[in-house]
């Protein structure tokens, strides 16, 4: 009976629409009687995540996906700030999988169920043991500690150098596996490390099939928000009501669009000036659009009054079609700058060269 009742708990949150592509993980965690598992899904906040008590040592989550993908399994003793190193999967849709998790060695978990979860833990071995870094981080450590600028660098280079010859194995493999979703993922781990030229070659040797996959999707969204493409359209709310459409607000207007969120002390420290840029430049056709990735409406409200944000604050999305995430927000403050065309001129400009940048467009 305690079984059906783990079951349903940690299945509750995870049903979908598409019933017919149900995953099932069942997992087992050696030497532990008490604790939980968490389950992260790409492109999931931690506090997203779900997680699942154990019963009897063991856990169930079930869910659907569209396209295979990783998932992340974390064992917690006592709650995230006990957390042990995460073990990462990869399955497809439909797939019953059964997970054995040891807590005291994540390397040692295996899994069992899946081909493409065969796949990835083969190709995370032969990275492993090809490109094991940790020595080069231990070493990187020692030489911070000791205050050694000059064998940090020495160190830097070497890893920079062990990083190239990771992503062209990758490469190499996404040519020789074109239909691979593994061939996607990736491109997907490396591709904001990659000249965008590059990029779009790898992306346009990997099969059609593929191109559903959230992961060429995020690919894709990097290619065509570059310097020199129009900007993406998008729709928000300003969190009391109002639905503001960018293509609506960008006419005959150069346009920063800024990401940022009420407990980011950069963003914040940044206001006043972006309040001072303003003031100078919407008369001359500037017009500011702040996007905040808050999750709390009232949060982000009372910041905008405290900091005086005068300009357009709209509330980001939080799933999938979130618009932080088709501009590849990987950091806060960041942003981006749109010409009276359309056009992205700019990307992620720090706060002491905006000035001059937005001088130039309203010039033209």
């Amino acid at each position: 009976m305690r079984s059906i009742i783990l079951l349903f708990i940690c299945s509750f949150a995870l049903f979908g629409c598409n019933s017919h592509k149900q995953y099932l993980i069942k997992g087992y965690v050696q030497g532990r009687d008490s604790g939980s598992v968490r389950l992260s899904q790409y492109g999931e906040s931690y506090m997203d995540s779900k997680v699942c008590n154990l019963v009897n040592r063991e856990f169930i989550f079930e869910g659907s996906i569209n396209s295979p993908e990783q998932f992340i399994l974390i064992y917690e003793e006592s709650g995230p700030q006990n957390t042990f190193e995460a073990f990462s999967i990869f399955i497809e849709p439909s797939a019953q999988v059964d997970v054995v998790i040891y807590a005291d060695s994540i390397s040692k978990s295996t899994i069992k169920g899946s081909k493409l979860a065969d796949e990835f833990i083969r190709i995370e071995g032969v990275l492993d043991t090809k490109y094991d870094m940790s020595l080069l981080m231990e070493e990187y450590n020692k030489a911070v500690q000791n205050e050694d600028t000059v064998l940090q660098k020495i160190i830097f280079n070497t890893g920079d150098s062990v990083q190239n010859e990771i992503n062209q194995w990758k490469l190499n493999y996404l040519d020789a596996n074109r239909k691979s979703y593994i061939s996607a993922y990736l491109l997907h781990s490396i591709y904001l490390q990659m000249d965008p030229d590059i990029v779009r070659k790898y992306h346009n040797m990997l099969d059609k099939s593929l191109f559903e996959s959230k992961y060429v999707k995020d690919i894709k969204s990097f290619l065509s928000v570059q310097v020199g493409s129009p900007f993406h359209d998008f729709e928000l709310s300003d969190g009391i009501g109002n639905i503001y459409r960018l293509s609506s607000i960008s006419k005959n207007k150069v346009i920063l669009i800024d990401f940022w969120a009420s407990w980011c002390k950069p963003c914040r420290e940044q206001n006043s000036r972006l309040s001072s840029l303003y003031e100078t430049y919407k008369p001359r056709g500037f017009e500011i659009v702040g996007v905040s990735i808050d999750r709390d409406t009232t949060d982000f409200i009372n910041t905008i009054a405290e900091d005086k944000m005068t300009w357009i604050n709209l509330i980001d999305r939080i799933d999938e079609t979130s618009v932080s995430r088709f501009y590849q927000t990987l950091s806060i403050p960041s942003n981006v700058l749109i010409n009276r065309d359309g056009i992205i001129t700019d990307k992620d400009i720090i706060i002491d060269n905006l000035e001059h940048k937005i001088d130039s467009l309203l010039s033209l």
